[in-house]
């Protein structure tokens, strides 16, 4: 098989997730960590390196039907809500912040942490760290696609072989690239994965920040994309310049959050995911508790809520360990089921998905940005809110204003 077939016998560019197993498979160059005409991650066969060796097919996710996490509890997966009790934590996190109770954990007993940080060119890597302090930048969601490096995942295995613990957090897809790879369960590796809709391009990414900074005429420096500067239900979009400027940007406003909202800028195999279903791949899933199945018995004070689905005794007994640093309530694991439908099927594929892919290939972001970018209505709700400053909302009123908005609109398209 020459090293052309080779790279064709590894799943097709539409499903491929870009986990990068792949790449680090192949011990030979063979295959490097690249990127499709889109901008998403891919791997790229060097032909001249390849030696047939078939090891790149034999760990893709695509390929191989990939059960559910090992151990996995089946129906008796349990579903929970609620944050970490350290204030200032909670606060830097998108939601309740129990992705940094465990990570702080994990390194108390001497293990490492991985997950996406946004580098100093604003380019989104998986990365690691043993220590307290290096879970800030791994803290918050990252709306586009993460690179993994092309040896990253063999040195996971040597961590694990070693007995040294191992927290790994990233899209399903990515840790399906992961356990792919490894080919057996590690006692000592803990896999967390999220409620995901899709990944957006780094392309689009990189596009969005030069946009920006032409605007600005300064160097952008950070982003965080779930920001609480006034809510957290109205979340917004923060940028760092390097002038030392700062906006905050709601995301009913911003043309980044509006491309991804409305699935344009996410990769077409997220169209079809294979891991939107409740029996998960990972030990632990965190997302988001928007819903009210447990009528909020917890107070929503809008300073953020996780939900936690523990798939595995692993997740159980990790949840366990940092329990004193939460404040957890179990929820019906059926309901949460019902109300998330990133539990039960793929986001569904835009109309304008072809289209908005066509004119970015051809046309300048600012021209994407009046096409596809813009909000498709004033959004009283978020007009108010900002009208008000820096006070902070009552998550019941904000909801309120939200649902008359909605209301409000219907009205309008209705008599028109």
């Amino acid at each position: 098989m020459s090293g052309t077939q080779c790279h064709q016998a590894i799943c097709a560019n539409s499903s491929c997730t870009g986990c990068m197993a792949c790449v680090n498979s192949c011990r030979h160059g063979g295959l490097i960590a690249g990127s499709n005409d889109k901008g998403f991650y891919r791997p790229v066969a060097v032909e001249e390196q390849c030696i047939d060796c078939g090891a790149c097919a034999g760990v893709c996710p695509v390929l191989h039907s990939l059960s559910p996490a090992p151990q996995a509890a089946g129906d008796g997966a349990k579903a929970y809500y609620g944050f970490v009790r350290d204030a200032d934590v909670r606060r830097q996190s998108s939601s309740g912040g129990l992705f940094s109770a465990l990570a702080e954990h994990v390194i108390s007993q001497g293990g490492v942490v991985y997950g996406a940080l946004f580098g100093g060119d604003m380019v989104c890597v998986v990365s690691d760290t043993e220590t307290a302090g290096g879970i800030a930048p791994l803290r918050g969601s990252k709306y586009v696609q993460a690179r993994i490096g092309g040896d990253l995942m063999r040195r996971i295995r040597q961590r694990l072989v070693r007995g040294q613990q191992v927290m790994f957090t990233g899209t399903p897809c990515q840790i399906a690239g992961l356990r792919g790879f490894l080919r057996k369960d590690y006692p000592n590796l803990l896999t967390v994965d999220f409620l995901c809709h899709g990944v957006p391009s780094p392309l689009i990414l990189k596009e969005y920040v030069s946009y920006l900074e032409a605007l600005r005429g300064a160097k952008v420096t950070g982003l965080r994309h779930r920001d609480k500067f006034r809510s957290w239900h109205v979340f917004n979009i923060r940028i760092d310049y390097a002038d030392g400027g700062r906006q905050n940007i709601f995301r009913s406003r911003d043309p980044y959050y509006l491309l991804f909202l409305r699935d344009l800028s996410v990769q077409e195999t997220c169209f079809h995911c294979r891991y939107t279903r409740p029996d998960r791949v990972s030990d632990l899933t965190l997302g988001d508790y928007w819903t009210d199945v447990d009528h909020h018995r917890i107070k929503d004070d809008d300073t953020g809520l996780s939900l936690i689905l523990a798939s595995t005794p692993r997740g159980e007994a990790a949840l366990s360990a940092v329990g004193g640093k939460l404040c957890l309530r179990e929820v019906s694991f059926e309901a949460v089921h019902r109300a998330y439908y990133y539990l039960q099927h793929p986001t569904q594929r835009p109309s304008q998905w072809d289209a908005f892919w066509r004119d970015a290939a051809a046309m300048p972001f600012s021209a994407i940005v009046s096409r596809y970018g813009r909000p498709a209505h004033v959004c009283l709700a978020d007009r108010i809110i900002m009208a008000f400053g820096r006070k902070r909302w009552n998550a019941g009123l904000i909801k309120l204003l939200y649902i008359l908005d909605y209301e409000y609109r219907k009205h309008i398209a209705k008599n028109l």
